[in-house]
């Protein structure tokens, strides 16, 4: 098809407001897109300013950088400004049908961002784009201001990263903000903070085709689309030896992994809410436990790896745990493309990185005590790594057994997520979304 001219479009929200926030009771902001031509998916961005408030409105005070006196509110260090982000709904404008939905999208990316960016990249290039660092207190000073910022839509849903055809496919995307709880983290002088998003528009690129090639477009009987999406299941496991079992309902599978927090600390504005925490134990979750075996399923069979995985010897030496870190890892981004991430000695387990000589330190390449470890913490695995067509679990369950140490003082929220190759058919007969 021949493109005549490329349009830049400027969408307010339907439910036009100056300001939306958790907080205020108005979290959820709708976009509508319906154009003559193919809207460039790629090249659609949120836009907005952000503000983060302390409990009595004003900006806050991170690292003394205003007055001299910190107030410590911050963002996740890891995922940025997509932590913004709780669930994404693209449906079908005229028939309201759903072509895809997205929850729990800052945990998924608390675990997709840093295994697949190194800390380079969180320096530069992704620091500049999603307000991300490799330390928390940097980002700190990111929010000690009203600061305008920029979301790609493709990072947080599927049917983004396609071109298409609005005049056939006419959208309306609905984006509901995380809580104040979930998104900031603050000291307890600050409990009530709360953050804003203000004056929030898309802009995209959208191909204007020639007249007859329009026309031809318009006369289609059908289209189809294929793209990748996320879904997600919520558990709780509070056992040294126990087998979750979700059922996906999914029929082309590419990997599944599960990322962890201690349930006291999900929506809890005093501790990061985005972390990947390993398994604890003791009371207070006092400790890191000792895992002992990993073992992934399909239909209660050990699937894709024939056998456990054995890690006890590592685990209570404190090591990294490779082979639970290489498959986390790879459930991500496969193995032969494998190439940034932020799993290290220091990020897993606090191990020293400076270099000593007779035990007199010679260089000192990194400060990174054991009281900064923050682990990338994934339990996954890549279930169709020849084929890249994805494994039917559209009538069976997938399983994740964990032995550990845990003592059943120490429940652990398991957020769980299926990567999943999903078509959309658009005919006559309306919109199908076959996943």
């Amino acid at each position: 098809m021949s493109v005549k001219r490329v349009e830049k479009l400027h969408i307010t929200p339907l439910n036009s407001q100056d300001t939306y926030s958790f907080k205020k009771g108005n979290p959820i902001i709708n976009f509508q897109i319906e154009n003559d031509g193919i809207l460039e998916g790629r090249s659609t961005y949120l836009h907005f300013k952000l503000r983060v408030n302390t409990q009595t409105g004003n900006l806050p005070d991170n690292n003394g950088n205003v007055s001299g006196v910190a107030n410590s509110i911050t963002i996740n260090e890891r995922i940025g400004l997509l932590g913004v982000v709780e669930r994404v709904n693209v449906s079908e404008l005229k028939s309201n049908q759903t072509i895809e939905s997205r929850i729990n999208v800052g945990r998924e990316k608390a675990t997709r961002l840093p295994s697949s960016h190194s800390k380079d990249e969180y320096l530069s290039s992704l620091s500049s784009k999603l307000l991300v660092a490799p330390r928390n207190s940097i980002t700190g000073n990111y929010v000690n201001r009203e600061i305008s910022c920029s979301i790609p839509l493709h990072e947080i849903s599927g049917i983004m990263t396609q071109e298409i055809p609005v005049s056939n496919l006419p959208l309306m995307i609905s984006i509901q903000l995380a809580s104040d709880e979930q998104f900031l983290q603050a000291s307890a002088a600050n409990n009530l903070a709360y953050y804003e998003i203000k004056s929030p528009f898309l802009t995209t690129d959208l191909l204007i085709l020639e007249c007859e090639d329009q026309e031809k477009l318009d006369k289609q009987g059908s289209l189809q689309l294929n793209f990748e999406t996320v879904s997600s299941i919520y558990n709780v496991q509070n056992s040294s030896n126990s087998t979750t079992n979700l059922n996906w309902g999914l029929s082309r599978v590419k990997s599944v992994f599960t990322n962890l927090i201690p349930t006291n600390e999900t929506n809890n504005i005093s501790v990061d809410s985005f972390k990947t925490s390993e398994i604890k134990t003791g009371a207070n979750y006092a400790a890191d436990a000792e895992l002992n075996r990993v073992l992934f399923t399909r239909g209660a069979l050990p699937f894709p790896i024939e056998d456990e995985l054995e890690v006890l010897v590592q685990s209570q030496e404190n090591n990294p745990i490779v082979p639970v870190l290489k498959n986390g890892l790879t459930s991500i981004v496969p193995y032969n493309k494998l190439r940034h991430h932020m799993v290290d000695l220091a990020t897993q387990n606090g191990k020293s990185t400076d270099l000593t000589s007779n035990g007199v330190k010679i260089s000192d390449i990194s400060s990174i005590a054991t009281t900064d470890k923050k682990p990338v913490f994934t339990l996954g695995v890549d279930l169709d790594s020849l084929n890249d067509q994805g494994v039917d679990f559209k009538n069976t369950t997938c399983g994740l057994r964990l032995d550990s140490n845990t003592d059943g003082q120490s429940p652990m929220g398991l957020y769980s997520f299926a990567i999943n190759k999903n078509t959309l058919l658009v005919n006559k007969q309306g919109v199908q979304v076959i996943a």
